[in-house]
């Protein structure tokens, strides 16, 4: 177990996607997981599933777009479970919704935004922890389909 007593939050955990499966294989290698969704029964879900594997985990509701929910996250992990060891930035908003404006910044926010507000508040919990830790930024490539831009191929 190699990630064994660490505290580990997964934004975007609280879907049935990447984040569920991330936060279950960091559970199974140890890691104290914090649950991090704005879907409260997604959250719920994949606590449950969690600690039905016998892994410890704990849901915080967050939208990464909120700087304080974010400040307020990293502190629920922290005192929940002691240092911060792992932040995978995994919250997502596909965009899926033509060309409005304010839909290309719910996704810019969600997207680009939140991870620099997650990792700044993070990073700061590693360094005062003295233990460091790892960070990792997930990002989809469906973008250009989802917003009726013609499918790039690849070579």
């Amino acid at each position: 177990m190699i990630l064994n007593g660490r505290a580990a939050i997964v934004t975007g955990s609280g879907g049935t996607g990447c984040g569920r499966a991330i936060a279950l294989h960091l559970a199974a290698e140890g890691a104290r997981v914090v649950v991090c969704d704005t879907n409260t029964a997604g959250g719920e879900e994949t606590l449950r599933l969690i600690e039905a594997a016998g892994g410890r985990a704990a849901f915080r509701a967050a939208d990464v777009r909120q700087e304080a929910q974010i400040r307020d996250l990293v502190s629920f992990a922290v005192d929940q479970f002691g240092s911060l060891g792992v932040l995978v930035d995994n919250a997502t908003a596909p965009f899926s919704h033509g060309y409005e404006r304010n839909n290309w910044l719910e996704t810019a926010e969600t997207d680009f935004i939140g991870p620099l507000i997650a990792t700044r508040y993070a990073l700061a919990a590693m360094c005062q922890s003295g233990r460091g830790g790892a960070i990792v930024n997930v990002t989809f490539r469906r973008f250009g389909t989802a917003a009726g831009l013609p499918r790039v191929r690849r070579l």
